[in-house]
């Protein structure tokens, strides 16, 4: 068991083991469980501070999430199975440093509104959609993309819930334009550690048992970046949708 905590992906592959959890089972949906009592404690911790406590819940919540992913990396390059692949060009291993600029440079309003937008509901996905499977469930890499994508959830809900974050259309296309800026300089990222198959952001290729599945096998690999971009702009416009209906209710009962 304590061999297989470290294990990685390709000796995973190499080896033919079959040692990892579905999607859903039993240790999926305790894990889920799990994510959802962190997101419900620090959304209640958060709305019963005042401003300068919120502050400081935002510092610890990012540091602590920079400190995983260095942890992360640490243990990989110790272990010997650290690669490109690895290094944080995912839409949520960028959510650490929105999160550092949210939470260190409260002034600016744009990074809440990334939070809301793509972020949170990017590691929302990845909870859904676990790409770790593969692993055991108590794998160092499955503990760690648990809590990491758990700590991005809360982290935006409890500034919204905590009314420190209010949704704006304007925010919305800024997000879109901040996630296409984004996108393009990882796309040749993706090429330049091509070797590594490292599908930042999901550009090269759809993750298995995701919802970028269907844009892939309808558009195929010519259309599916762009189709891709419409997909965000669709999602956006209902989370905003949702997002007010959510503001309109929490002020009325409050």
């Amino acid at each position: 068991m304590l061999k297989n905590f470290f294990i990685n992906t390709k000796y995973i592959e190499a080896e033919g083991l079959d040692i990892g959890f579905d999607l859903y089972s039993m240790p999926y949906l305790i894990w889920l469980a799990l994510m959802v009592l962190l997101v419900v404690w620090m959304c209640c911790r958060y709305k019963g501070k005042d401003d300068g406590e919120r502050l400081m819940m935002r510092k610890t919540s990012a540091v602590i999430l920079a400190a995983m992913e260095i942890i992360k990396d640490t243990v990989l390059i110790v272990t010997g199975w650290f690669n490109p692949g690895y290094l944080p060009f995912h839409l949520c291993g960028f959510s650490i440093f929105i999160m550092l600029a949210d939470a260190f440079c409260p002034k600016q309003k744009l990074t809440g509104q990334m939070m809301m937008f793509a972020f949170m509901p990017g590691a929302l996905s990845a909870l859904l959609f676990a790409n770790w499977t593969e692993y055991p469930f108590y794998a160092f890499i499955a503990v760690h993309s648990f809590i990491f994508h758990g700590i991005i959830v809360g982290y935006a809900l409890m500034q919204f819930v905590g009314k420190d974050i209010h949704i704006t259309y304007k925010g919305l296309w800024k997000t879109v334009l901040a996630v296409v800026l984004i996108a393009i300089p990882v796309y040749g990222i993706n090429l330049l550690f091509a070797a590594y198959e490292p599908n930042f952001m999901f550009l090269m290729e759809a993750s298995p048992g995701s919802p970028l599945v269907p844009l892939w096998n309808i558009f195929g690999p010519k259309w599916y970046n762009l189709s891709m971009v419409g997909m965000v702009i669709v999602i956006f416009h209902v989370l905003f949708s949702v997002y007010k209906v959510c503001e309109r209710w929490c002020g009325r009962r409050a």
